[in-house]
């Protein structure tokens, strides 16, 4: 377990059953080439769809270009949504995927100084960080009035005693991030704690699946970010809540690339320094739910709500790469008993 600024160094299925088998990356488009402005293509994820909406206009106005953008599901099929695709800038890749982006040898320096606000010491001439948070569990209020604080509670709890959705952690990159919250607190044991918690999991196909499943009333906890909550408070109440963890919450830092070999790289330096300037900022806190990585950015009031976590909790990048398909595998036999 490393301190933060150690950084570098349909119906989801109850788990007693197999995991669902997963398709091939899905990808929409927006935007097109109008014939008088240089088309720059750009791929992300759809939790940033919003954020990108919000950036089109504003970025339009500064280059002369016409963005368009792809959406991938989720940041684990950036790469793969990268082979055959004509982007220029990558936008969304999350921790858990830089070493194999790095090791692909398709990005370029970005040329940028690393952001004043990203919670961690950060020094990579590849991947610029546009937004962070945490992970953690959140509940629903109206469902439980005390929620676990840890993983070991959760394990401990009886077989009926809480539904608990989960994304399914080889095609989202917030499941994967639980695999690794587990191992990074809980290391060898951390097979153990699955084990005992897979009762009360519900694998869900995805981020939104998980987080629909909580609205519904589906479920009593999903895995989310930290700021979710406040997202999705009215009128100042709050129907739901993180119950901060005693093992502390995982570490998120979604960062932005550009493509090596890129058509128009005075554009995409261009659109990398727009993507940290407040005013980009300000769509990633708003449409992104997450915290931006400009100090001066413009956030939510309801953020203001929210309690930054005590502890941070994350894995050495290399060591999450080097480990990652033997620790999912660890995952999967563990919920599938």
């Amino acid at each position: 377990m490393n301190k933060t600024s150690a950084l570098f160094g349909g119906l989801g299925l109850l788990v007693c059953l197999a995991l669902p088998a997963l398709g091939a990356p899905k990808l929409t488009v927006a935007g097109a080439e109008d014939g008088e402005r240089p088309s720059f293509p750009i791929l992300t994820t759809a939790e940033f769809r919003a954020a990108a909406e919000a950036w089109t206009p504003l970025f339009e106005a500064q280059c002369g270009c016409a963005l368009a953008v792809t959406v991938a599901d989720d940041a684990l099929a950036l790469l793969p949504a990268l082979r055959g695709n004509a982007a220029e800038v990558v936008v969304g890749l999350p921790l858990s995927a830089l070493e194999e982006a790095r090791a692909s040898d398709r990005f370029a320096p970005h040329g940028q100084a690393a952001p004043a606000a990203v919670p961690a010491a950060w020094s990579d001439e590849l991947f610029l960080p546009v937004a962070y948070g945490w992970l953690g569990f959140v509940y629903d209020t109206t469902r439980l009035t005390a929620a676990p604080v840890s993983f070991p509670e959760i394990a401990k709890a009886g077989p009926n005693a809480l539904r608990i959705a989960v994304d399914d952690p080889r095609a989202s990159s917030a499941g994967l991030d639980a695999v690794a919250w587990m191992r990074a607190t809980h290391k060898d044991a951390a097979a153990a704690m699955w084990a005992g918690a897979a009762p009360k999991l519900v694998i869900a196909r995805s981020r939104g699946d998980a987080l629909a499943k909580l609205e519904a009333g589906e479920v009593d906890l999903a895995l989310a970010a930290t700021t979710w909550p406040a997202l999705k408070s009215s009128e100042g109440k709050m129907r739901f809540r993180l119950t901060p963890f005693r093992e502390g919450q995982f570490l998120q830092i979604e960062s932005a690339a550009i493509v090596k070999g890129a058509k128009h790289p005075d554009i995409a330096a261009q659109f990398l320094a727009f993507l940290v300037a407040p005013e980009a900022q300000a769509a990633v806190a708003a449409r992104r739910g997450l915290y931006p990585v400009h100090p001066a950015a413009q956030v939510p009031d309801a953020f203001g709500n929210l309690t930054l976590p005590s502890w941070s909790i994350t894995l050495d990048a290399r060591e999450w790469a080097a480990k990652k398909g033997e620790w999912l595998a660890e995952f999967e036999r563990a919920v599938a008993r």
